[in-house]
């Protein structure tokens, strides 16, 4: 009779090499493989399982271990059909969508992870939008209507991360080099309001607004470099910056002008603050002329703000960060 452990090892190497002739001849992506290979503990569980009942009585529930790992391969096939479908949204290796022009406003949340943001204007389009550096994919989540579209952007360390980090896509699967840098595209037609969170922590983020009708921007950062380009489209756009350790480079058009209060506004800031120009207002710095001049950017720092840059440029058609 086959014992227990002549099946689960049988198994555990004939679904190995399936698994990698499968990879090696791109019809499953590696993504799915290295799924497989997170449920190795699963081994470890039959393993046990065989060990305290294999020179007993109940000798019959040693083959639960052969049935565990069964159940495991079950799991990772689901998973590879529901991958190549495009169904689950962990999966974005690449993104790209059109907003309907009749969305009046999108409602952005993105979480900074193993990746710069970079987002950048372009003549007849508001926001394109582009991720680079990433190690693992991250999950993005996009739902529209006939008058709001949502998208959320976060950092995926699930089942594929060891140690916090993502996994690197080493290898080519249908068609998509792993090698270059994966990019992630939003486009956004000139009529439709934005309102943009940002969390995350050590990273960096280059946002060209200058086409973007942004009314809001959230920023719940650690240790980011945040370069921000504000357009002249919206009269009033408001600012929260909060976290530890943050730069903040912020350009604004010429006419405009810039409210900043908050309690990171530290003694260092200060002397910067009223070197620019800028006058004290309560416990606040404004520009001189504040409320005459468009755009007003108001800017609230919450926390700890080590390093603050303000400029502004002139508007032009071609204008890019």
């Amino acid at each position: 009779m086959t014992s227990a452990r002549s099946v689960r090892w049988g198994m555990f190497f004939i679904a190995m090499g399936v698994f990698w002739l499968l990879v090696e001849n791109n019809v499953i992506a590696p993504r799915v493989f290295l799924y497989a290979l997170s449920l190795w503990p699963l081994l470890l569980v039959a393993i046990g399982i065989e060990m305290i009942f294999k020179r007993t009585k109940l000798k019959a529930l040693s083959y639960l271990s052969p049935a565990l790992l069964g159940l495991a391969l079950t799991a990772v096939a689901v998973e590879a059909y529901h991958y190549e479908r495009g169904d689950n949204p962990m999966y974005n290796s690449s993104f790209s969508r059109n907003l309907d022009t009749g969305v009046e406003t999108l409602r952005a949340s993105v979480e900074l992870g193993d990746y710069d943001l970079l987002v950048r204007a372009r003549s007849g389009e508001k926001v394109r939008a582009k991720m680079v550096g990433a190690h693992s994919m991250p999950k993005i989540v996009f739902t529209q209507d006939e008058t709001g579209a949502e998208l959320i952007v976060t950092d995926d360390n699930g089942w594929f991360s060891w140690g916090g980090r993502g996994w690197p896509l080493m290898m080519t699967s249908n068609g998509f080099n792993s090698n270059r840098e994966p990019e992630y595209r939003l486009d956004v037609p000139e009529n439709t309001a934005l309102d943009l969170k940002l969390t995350g922590s050590d990273s960096y983020a280059e946002l060209d607004l200058t086409h973007a009708l942004l009314g809001e921007l959230l920023a719940d950062l650690d240790e980011v470099e945040l370069k921000l380009k504000i357009g002249a489209d919206v009269p009033v756009v408001n600012v929260t910056l909060s976290g530890t350790d943050n730069q903040l480079i912020l350009l604004f058009p010429n006419g405009g002008g810039v409210r900043i209060d908050g309690d990171g506004i530290t003694s260092d800031l200060t002397g910067y603050l009223s070197g620019k120009g800028l006058i004290k207002d309560g416990d606040a710095f404004i520009t001189p002329g504040f409320d005459t001049l468009t755009p007003q950017v108001i800017l609230r720092v919450d926390d700890d703000l080590p390093r603050l840059r303000l400029g502004t440029y002139t508007i032009k058609s071609t204008d890019k960060l």
